[in-house]
């Protein structure tokens, strides 16, 4: 079924990360007003900063990501998660580009503690 779009939110809801679109479909006589629906837009994926799904951790409601400094020292990042690509996320917000993140956490990591790297 094809249909073109009428109206987009200029904003995402910041806690399902999804956008509210009105279209007007072409061919909806089997349909009734009200419902919803799963749509896939065409187009390429925007270029977009990736972590492992492993990196990051929710707690209380935050989602956080522990990076280890220069220092070897943990510290943890509250983050903003955009889509899921595969067994990576979008994060767009609390990490940048070069940030060594720690992998297959179970529970939170204490800020401070001595991480030892895994080049593996």
């Amino acid at each position: 079924m094809t249909a073109n779009i009428t109206e987009l939110s200029p904003s995402a809801d910041p806690m399902t990360h999804s956008v509210l679109v009105r279209a007007r479909l072409n061919d909806a006589d089997s349909l009734a007003a009200g419902h919803t629906a799963i749509a896939e837009l065409p187009g390429e994926l925007a270029p977009a900063l990736l972590a492992p799904k492993s990196a990051v951790f929710t707690s209380g409601g935050l989602q956080i990501a522990s990076i280890v400094d220069e220092n070897g020292v943990a510290r943890t990042r509250a983050v903003t998660v955009g889509r899921n690509r595969g067994d990576e996320v979008e994060i767009l917000s609390g990490l940048k580009s070069g940030d060594v993140v720690v992998l297959d956490r179970t529970g939170l990591i204490a800020e401070g503690t001595r991480i030892e790297r895994s080049n593996g």
